[in-house]
């Protein structure tokens, strides 16, 4: 996505997130492959805009 809309305020003011209560959890969807929770986590820090967690997905990462 960041490639399609380029630096700018819309991708500034953007909020990132992995899952919420209307997606499949994160960690559930990783669950067979180790360390791709904590890498998907990772580029949610790194991407510009707004991280958003919902409860307990960084606890999914623990689990790994």
């Amino acid at each position: 996505m960041l490639g399609l809309y380029g630096p700018g305020d819309q991708t500034a003011a953007s909020v990132n997130l992995l899952d919420s209560h209307d997606t499949p959890r994160a960690c559930m969807c990783s669950a067979g492959e180790p360390g791709a929770l904590a890498l998907a986590l990772l580029l949610l820090f790194l991407l510009p805009g707004a991280p958003c967690l919902i409860t307990a997905t960084e606890m999914g990462s623990l689990v790994h």
